[in-house]
């Protein structure tokens, strides 16, 4: 396949087309539109061509996702308020449930397939900053003393090598769930942070 490149003031098509989409979520959409696995579908490029991904293009697709299961007999339960859940019922006769998770592994990679992750992950971090970027904020926005400083590439450095070790529950919060859209209140956090204290002391 041959592609034309048109260039304008410097910019290529592409990069014209992806305008103001932030770099976290145009790098993995060109990843996804680059890719020739069979589960990356023409929906799929088409949806994602333009570097946006409107409610009603994910909505459809979550309805495609749904019919599909029905079609394979499979019951299933999916909360709207909630993207990306999911509850399926083995199929009767089907004891270790293995081939309704095939059925239904076949469902999603057909339907919603890489768009949701890209899609979810956008909802939730619009500005597209990094973990360390939105650590920092949500530490500043918290007001913590702990990590107080620390600047968002540092953050992002300790998080990656996995060695970010948060000792409040402020700076837990603010690791596992920074934008606070997981539910991670500072009490459970404050659970998280005694349980991890009694496994180090156990060591």
């Amino acid at each position: 396949m041959t592609l034309a490149v048109f260039v304008l003031a410097g910019c290529s098509a592409s990069e014209e087309i992806a305008g103001d989409a932030p770099e976290l979520w145009r790098v993995q959409i060109d990843q996804v539109l680059a890719s020739e696995s069979e589960h990356v579908t023409e929906a799929h490029r088409q949806i994602l061509a333009d570097y946006t991904i409107s409610e009603a293009e994910y909505g459809e697709l979550r309805q495609q996702l749904s019919d599909c299961l029905s079609g394979h007999g499979i019951e299933h339960d999916m909360d709207p308020d909630q993207g990306g859940s999911l509850e399926t019922a083995d199929i009767a006769g089907d004891d270790d449930g293995s081939r309704t998770l095939d059925l239904t592994t076949g469902c999603l990679d057909s339907t919603t397939g890489p768009v949701e992750a890209i899609y979810l992950g956008m909802r939730e971090n619009p500005e597209g900053l990094g973990p360390g970027e939105a650590m920092r904020r949500c530490l500043d926005e918290a007001g913590a003393t702990e990590l107080a400083g620390v600047p968002g590439a540092e953050l992002d450095r300790q998080i990656k090598a996995a060695e970010m070790r948060p000792t409040t529950p402020e700076a837990m919060v603010c690791l596992h769930d920074p934008f606070g859209t997981n539910g991670l209140t500072p009490d459970a956090a404050r659970e998280l942070l005694a349980g991890s204290q009694m496994e180090a002391g156990g060591e």
